[in-house]
């Protein structure tokens, strides 16, 4: 009886990885490789590997750090710096923050003609730079001081931060909607004292629901994604933000609504993706044009793919998933993950191709497109190239430990955080496209 339970057991990791193989493409021992054109490495200490994002502007790059001689055991309450690395000549200036707060959020907008970069840390406070003379111009304390400690959290913005005209809004779950600023409240004379400007609610939403999608603004209208936690009933939403009318609503087929990186907007084409899948929709009529919830073999949305970064490309959806699995590469219910690779073509919205590196690389960051090229960051694969059109695989470089964090391209200049295991240090690498 043991032996047959085995047998069986043995036929069906079989037919699961098989499956696999058909979604992704059966790999062989001998990959093409490539040695990548790398520019240049400037060391850093970023934040966490997931909440971490660069931003570009003037050739110049922001990103939040932490100084490797101040940490203390604890990494949640070292000090925070703005740090601007110059592209050009490679050299960074480190401003230190008034904040003691792990997780920061970053966004930029133009206030009075001038473009400004504004840090959220989670204590409520928001850093205001002047992105064109680097300088801090304001903070703003967003939370009253009589509201209790344990309730601050659900004040500041995790994932949704927005810009709109003059006001910054995100999802609240204490005030139970989206709610913003009005950057005309801000005193610039005070660029030394600490401001209080309480948030208004803008947007009320049912508190059965939350959100932790980052919502997109489009002439006056806020698409957005509202979830019952741990439920896979989840709505996208589009409010007119004047009249506060709902436009529309949908409830897509089995949806979480669990996705940081937020809505896609492709010409007339809301994209969401989720952990359970793809959906595509009409955002003028609020009709669902295609949702994805099963691959080309068979295999459910809802049972093996999440994504992890999207991008867009000639008419093409790239993105990086993970596959349920165990640290050997079986898939079942184990602990552990195989990350995937796919190609949606956007005209028909049907897949095209796939490509699965070896389960141990770790997917987390989006694909970047060039010339008829996408590369895939990973940790223990290095950078992977892929013809674009054919997901035909061009080389891998594994001399890149390219995990976590975010990415951007400049022309034909790529820019990754590269992790290559040195305590409290990463590097910013910039890496040509071929």
């Amino acid at each position: 009886m043991k032996t047959l339970k085995k047998l069986i057991y043995i036929c069906l990791m079989f037919l699961l990885l098989n499956s696999c193989d058909l979604l992704f493409g059966k790999h062989e021992k001998e990959e093409p490789s490539y040695n990548a054109q790398v520019l240049w490495k400037v060391p850093i200490t970023p934040l966490s590997n997931y909440e971490q994002k660069i931003l570009y502007r003037n050739q110049q790059i922001y990103i939040t750090t932490r100084n490797e001689a101040e940490l203390c055991s604890n990494n949640r309450t070292s000090k925070l710096y703005l740090t601007i690395i110059d592209i050009t000549t490679q050299t960074k200036k480190n401003i230190p923050l008034d904040s003691a707060q792990y997780g920061t959020l970053f966004t930029e907008m133009e206030i009075n003609n001038t473009p400004y970069l504004l840090i959220f840390d989670k204590t409520g406070k928001v850093f205001i730079f002047d992105m064109t003379s680097n300088t801090q111009k304001a903070c703003i304390n967003l939370i009253e001081t009589n509201i209790e400690e344990k309730y601050r959290k659900f004040i500041t913005p995790k994932f949704t931060i927005a810009t709109h005209n003059k006001n910054i809004l995100w999802y609240s779950e204490y005030y139970a909607g989206f709610v913003a600023f009005n950057t005309d409240l801000i005193d610039w004379s005070k660029s030394d004292e600490i401001q209080n400007i309480i948030p208004k609610l803008l947007v009320p939403v049912d508190k059965k629901y939350k959100s932790h999608v980052k919502p997109l603004i489009k002439d006056d209208i806020i698409y957005y994604v509202l979830e019952v936690p741990y439920r896979e009933d989840a709505v996208v939403v589009a409010t007119n933000l004047k009249t506060k009318e709902c436009m529309w609503q949908l409830e897509p087929n089995d949806f979480s609504g669990n996705a940081d990186h937020g809505l896609m907007m492709y010409k007339d084409t809301l994209i969401v993706a989720d952990n359970y899948g793809l959906c595509f929709i009409d955002y003028k009529k609020g009709k669902i044009k295609k949702q994805m919830e099963d691959l080309p073999n068979g295999m459910p949305f809802n049972t093996a793919v999440f994504c992890r970064g999207i991008t867009v490309y000639d008419d093409k959806l790239y993105l990086t998933t993970g596959l349920g699995g165990t640290a050997d590469g079986r898939l079942g219910l184990a602990k552990g993950t195989l990350k995937g690779f796919m190609c949606i073509d956007l005209k028909d919205y049907t897949y095209k191709w796939g490509d699965m590196p070896p389960h141990s690389a770790s997917l987390n960051t989006r694909p970047l497109a060039y010339n008829g090229k996408v590369y895939v960051p990973t940790d223990l694969n290095g950078l992977r190239m892929y013809d674009a059109q054919t997901g035909v695989p061009l080389g891998t470089d594994k001399s890149l430990t390219l995990f976590g964090g975010r990415n951007l391209i400049l022309d034909d200049i790529m820019y990754f955080i590269e992790d290559k295991g040195e305590e409290n240090t990463m590097y910013l690498v910039a890496v040509k496209a071929e």
